[in-house]
């Protein structure tokens, strides 16, 4: 496919355990403020090499839309996508409001957790976080993935830093190349990876199970 084949003008929000399933190729354009939210419900944004799923604001500046945002589902997938000029403030259900988030990808909320297979994605141009995983929300897979030219690499809790493992992703070219880390219960047994950035932890954090570091 060549051009835009959808433009969002606002929040758009899949809900009630419908599906949504983008085919490769697709390109989805953002205009300013605009979000994609999926509350229990799944997405499947599965692309190719030579045939990758774009989503991109209308503009190519930082944070010009919002966010793509999981929370209450348990079976999402994206491959061969690419996430550009995202990261505007966004509250935890997609809207407006108290208690928002800046990152381009969102992984849970006070509403839910999610979960996402995430692999050969590239994620840039985002404002603040490439990356958001909250609470009890993990991705499954994570895996020949680039997050570059955002404000910094990902946010995470201590539970979820070990999901960071994955092979072949590049994390660096960010303005801080650094994973900031909500401090937390360790619950599950991981191996904190050797990535080509930093960790930095905002808060105490108890571990209460096997890790490697």
């Amino acid at each position: 496919k060549n051009g835009v084949d959808y433009i969002v003008t606002g929040r758009v929000m899949f809900q009630s355990n419908s599906s949504l399933n983008i085919e490769p190729g697709t390109e989805i354009v953002f205009e300013n403020g605009g979000s994609l939210v999926l509350n229990k419900s799944t997405l499947h944004a599965i692309g190719s090499n030579s045939e990758r799923i774009i989503f991109r604001g209308q503009d190519d500046s930082k944070g010009f839309w919002k966010s793509i945002i999981f929370y209450g589902n348990t079976d999402n997938q994206m491959a061969y996508c690419d996430i550009r000029d995202a990261g505007a403030s966004t509250a935890p259900d997609g809207g407006s409001g108290a208690g928002s988030f800046t990152s381009a990808v969102i992984l849970g909320n006070s509403l839910g957790d999610a979960s996402l297979s995430l692999e050969n994605c590239l994620i840039t141009n985002a404002s603040t976080y490439g990356l958001y995983i909250r609470a009890k929300s993990k991705l499954t897979a994570f895996s020949g993935n680039t997050i570059t030219n955002c404000d910094y690499v990902a946010y995470v809790t201590a539970n979820s830093l070990g999901q960071l493992a994955g092979s072949s992703n590049q994390l660096t070219g960010n303005i801080h190349d650094q994973v900031k880390v909500n401090g937390d219960q360790v619950r599950d047994a991981a191996l904190w990876p050797a990535l080509p950035v930093t960790f930095l932890f905002s808060e105490d954090t108890q571990i209460e199970n096997e890790v490697s570091i």
